[in-house]
């Protein structure tokens, strides 16, 4: 029974370290784990150090470099369920960090001649929603948007890190414990 335990723990590890080579490529370090199935696009570079142990179950951890950007994690890190990593430039995960579950680290910079023009603040608000939540695409300015098909407290910190990178505010983390319409949404973001 135990040489059996020995066994399948061997096979599960060797298991977790060629999905980490094969989701990182060349660029990874000794020892580097990747429990699940996480989503890695290297259109850029990714470098993983030592150690690394991502945890992506029940739900994937997403790594993204874009091209000309790089991510670097250092030995050591932990990356949590559900956490997203996205580079349009050049993030670093320092040796050691722990990112937990529904963490967003994301460096893409929005130029406000890159942004889409909106006719009001209320469709400002819906379209940065509907880049979250499709479903927000088709809701009226009264509709709770926590009453939306898909929403879940992930895409509720999706929303939010969307909001103030997008609108350029500082939104409380607590904002969707309550009813939020479009419409409340679009003048809190304006009061800030």
């Amino acid at each position: 029974m135990i040489f059996e335990r020995v066994i399948a723990h061997t096979i599960r590890d060797v298991s977790d370290r060629t999905r980490a080579r094969v989701a990182f490529g060349r660029r990874v370090g000794r020892n580097v784990r990747i429990v699940g199935r996480a989503s890695v696009v290297r259109d850029g570079e990714i470098r993983v150090g030592d150690d690394v142990v991502i945890v992506s179950s029940p739900a994937p951890v997403t790594i993204v470099a874009h091209e000309g950007a790089s991510i670097e994690i250092g030995d050591g890190a932990v990356i949590e369920s559900g956490a997203v990593i996205r580079a349009h430039d050049h993030v670093v995960i320092p040796a050691g960090a722990k990112i937990a579950a529904g963490s967003i680290i994301d460096d893409e910079v929005i130029r406000v001649e890159d942004a889409p023009a909106a006719s009001t603040a209320i469709d400002r608000v819906r379209e940065i929603l509907a880049s979250v939540v499709e479903a927000a695409a088709h809701a009226d300015a009264a509709t709770d948007v926590r009453t939306l098909a898909g929403w879940d407290s992930l895409a509720a910190l999706r929303v939010i890190v969307s909001l103030e990178k997008e609108l350029g505010v500082v939104l409380p983390h607590d904002l969707f414990t309550e009813p939020r319409t479009l419409a409340s949404l679009a003048t809190l973001a304006s009061a800030e």
